[in-house]
């Protein structure tokens, strides 16, 4: 086994001028090398210094890059090297992941605190007089609304002006009732989450419930985003688009998934913080101390965060392997008609020589 040292490498520096055993040589032409310490990279060729047994150390050869013509597309090209850091990483994923999705709760709450969340609860969502004071609230709201009408045309007319305050008056009366009720009704459901406790399993089940509910808004978001781009695309090539042209087909339809994958991308991203702003009231709403209200936030965040990149780790992933698959269909597909020409060619040259010779 063949002897050398790491050179240039930009993702990894720590490693350049380090000794390393060459192992092996995969299909994309990248060497396999040992390092003294035990770890494992692969690198490409212009990365590494191969030495001989009896130099010491010194350099002998540099190997050139292979051609591009050379390189064969496989998976271990779009792999990233394994180090110890990027396995660290890695596993702190997994378990943001895991915890959103399976982590049991920290505290079980007891038979008589489940009651009485029930219990409350229930005395909240039936608590008559907010029932009564929203009701009449929605009503005033439509009749304010029904007064001004769909344009400001109200504005210009004196009777139409005392009309709309007279019935916003109205509306600012009946939502001052309805807040005094309200309030009434939300102290009884923030007594009722004390009751049980932020890390019982009614909290981890509102918070995974509030953030698959932001993922579901941010999802239908990017799926009207999408609609709009897929018509404006159709127009654009039926008004203006050039036919023929395999190639900017190709890339029309490229653009159209990278724009797809975009607004959804952009639609995660903004449901992520979304559940993050309304996840600081669902902790101050179960009225925990400050150092358990604070490492429930971060756990929650951060798992939440580690769901989303999953999300969108999955979405770019799923749509470069079936690209891939399809280019490297294409590919061998390309290289068996190639081989198919040149041995068809190498038939004609052979079956020529044999009737000149004849």
């Amino acid at each position: 086994m063949a002897r050398g040292r790491i050179q240039n490498l930009r993702s990894n520096p720590e490693f350049n001028g380090k000794l390393c055993t060459v192992t092996g040589r995969m299909e994309n032409g990248r060497h396999v090398v040992n390092l003294e310490d035990g770890s494992t990279l692969k690198v490409k060729p212009a990365n590494l210094e191969l030495f001989r047994e009896d130099d010491q150390g010194q350099q002998v050869e540099t190997v050139d890059p292979p051609r591009a013509g050379d390189i064969e597309p496989s998976i271990g090209m779009f792999l990233p090297t394994m180090t110890p850091k990027r396995i660290l990483f890695v596993g702190i994923w997994l378990v943001g992941i895991l915890a959103m999705l399976y982590a049991p709760a920290p505290i079980q709450s007891s038979p008589e605190a489940q009651d009485r969340y029930e219990h409350l609860l229930a005395k909240a969502g039936t608590m008559r007089s907010a029932i009564e004071a929203e009701s009449a609230l929605i009503h005033a709201q439509r009749d304010l609304q029904a007064e001004q009408g769909l344009t400001f045309m109200w504005r210009l007319s004196a009777e139409s002006r005392k009309k709309v305050h007279a019935r916003q008056a109205i509306v600012d009366q009946r939502q001052s009732v309805y807040d005094k009720h309200n309030a009434e009704r939300q102290k009884l459901v923030r007594e009722a989450k004390h009751t049980v406790g932020l890390l019982s399993e009614y909290g981890l089940d509102e918070v995974r419930a509030t953030f698959w509910k932001a993922i579901s808004d941010g999802k239908d978001f990017a799926k009207r985003m999408s609609w709009w781009d897929t018509m404006f695309l159709g127009i654009g090539a039926l008004t203006g688009g050039r036919r023929g042209e395999d190639s900017g087909a190709i890339i029309a339809i490229l653009r159209f998934i990278m724009q797809i994958l975009m607004n959804f991308t952009i639609a995660f991203v903004f449901a992520f913080f979304s559940y993050a702003y309304q996840l600081v009231s669902l902790v101050l709403s179960y009225e925990p101390d400050a150092v358990t209200g604070s490492i429930f936030f971060v756990f929650a965040f951060f798992a939440a965060g580690s769901m989303v990149a999953a999300i969108i780790f999955a979405m770019y992933a799923g749509t470069a392997a079936t690209i891939g698959g399809v280019a490297y269909m294409a590919y061998k597909s390309k290289q068996a008609q190639i081989e198919g020409r040149a041995a068809e060619r190498r038939r004609l040259q052979q079956g020529g020589h044999r009737a000149h010779f004849e």
